[in-house]
């Protein structure tokens, strides 16, 4: 059970961020973006359902395909003005996702980690300073996506003159 929910999370993410950044940093059309975003998703959810079992090798493949194309979905229907945002929040999702994946882990491994590592991932405090540092540092570096036209204009004529 723990496998398919690790393998389906890490896949719908993975997925999700892949078509995202396709559909909005590479400028594609949505049916190659959705091809990007489901290959990546698959193979982060093959990769880690096939740890633990077949059902969750499963489970992660499917979970991949859907957040390709959710993603990739997003990243057609957003306006450029919120690509930054979205893929900010998309990489605070995969974040959390993965702070959530380690306390399942340690708690069933039996793993004890270092106090620092303990503050910084299992802390309300140490999570909120994560979060802090990575907002400040990408505010500083500037926007991830520059700005340009959105791909729904490509699509469709924009003169009016039919025969």
């Amino acid at each position: 059970m723990i496998g398919m929910m690790i393998a389906m999370a890490y896949a719908m993410c993975a997925g999700l961020i892949g078509g995202l950044i396709a559909s909005t940093v590479l400028n594609i059309n949505l049916m190659a973006s959705s091809v990007i975003g489901i290959i990546i998703g698959i193979s982060i959810g093959a990769l880690f359902g096939k740890l633990y079992h077949w059902v969750a090798l499963l489970d992660g493949f499917l979970s991949g395909i859907m957040g390709g194309m959710m993603g990739a979905m997003t990243g057609e229907m957003l306006h450029p003005f919120y690509y930054d945002s979205m893929i900010k929040l998309m990489l605070i999702f995969h974040i959390v996702t993965f702070l959530i994946i380690m306390c399942i882990l340690k708690e069933e491994m039996n793993i004890s980690f270092s106090p620092l590592i303990r503050f910084m991932i299992f802390h309300p405090i140490g999570v909120l300073v994560i979060f802090l540092l990575f907002f400040v540092s990408t505010e500083m570096a500037g926007p991830i996506v520059k700005e340009h036209d959105s791909n729904i204009n490509h699509h469709f004529p924009t003169s009016t003159n039919y025969p």
